[in-house]
């Protein structure tokens, strides 16, 4: 089968909250991004928080919360700003401009931006001035 293959702005790799925090924040910034959900090689969608039972250390949730239900919060919130979603695990990962992530399913091309910056996994970009 060959890939789908999807241009954007912003890929994110990774469903953690880490990665979905990544998410909102560029899509309040007005750049929804593709976010790739691993499939079991990264981890379970959602990441690990997905595997777990209650969460008392998260902000905002003084009586704690149940991993799943924080996760689905975190991605309905993410859709709700234009957060593009697509299943698969990267293989391998390319620098070059443009960058060509290739899964075992989907493939997401982002434009070449000028002044882009290259970020680690579920990490946002750092802000740039004002010009």
């Amino acid at each position: 089968m060959a890939p789908n293959t999807q241009e954007t702005k912003i890929a994110i790799i990774g469903s953690g909250p880490a990665g979905l925090t990544a998410a909102i924040y560029a899509a309040r910034a007005n750049l929804p991004a593709l976010l790739v959900e691993g499939l079991g090689a990264g981890g379970p969608p959602g990441g690990q928080l997905a595997l777990t039972t209650e969460v008392e250390n998260f902000p905002g949730f003084p009586k704690g919360i149940m991993g799943p239900a924080l996760m689905g919060e975190m991605r309905a919130q993410a859709e709700r700003f234009g957060t593009r979603f697509i299943q698969g695990d990267i293989e391998r990962w390319s620098w070059r401009a443009p960058l060509r992530p290739r899964g075992n399913r989907d493939r997401a091309v982002p434009h070449s931006l000028p002044g882009a910056h290259h970020c680690h996994r579920g990490q946002a970009a750092p802000a740039r001035s004002p010009r």
